[in-house]
């Protein structure tokens, strides 16, 4: 049992990293091998493909990563400072 919790979150971020890079370290690998499957792709091609077929996705994509960094930020450094949490509890 974990009796230490500040330990979870740097070590579920970590093992959360690995996977994702893992993940598509593989994928990238099998599209770049030298006799790749026909319809494997890299990254790079899929944005590509995507974004010549519908260019208003390049917009799209930009607001969603916007809104998705802005509300993390907000959620993780709006109330950065303790006085301020107790200040907003007690009223």
């Amino acid at each position: 049992m974990i009796t230490d919790y500040w330990y979870v979150w740097p070590i579920g971020i970590t093992v959360w990293l690995i996977a994702g890079w893992s993940f598509f370290a593989y994928f990238e690998y099998q599209a770049l091998k030298k006799n790749p499957a026909k319809n494997q792709i890299t990254l790079s091609m899929f944005c590509y493909t995507v974004f010549n077929k519908f260019p208003l996705a390049i917009l799209l994509v930009g607001f969603v990563c916007g809104m998705f960094f802005g509300g993390l930020g907000v959620h993780l450094l709006w109330h950065w400072d303790p006085n301020c949490i107790n200040s907003v509890r007690n009223g």
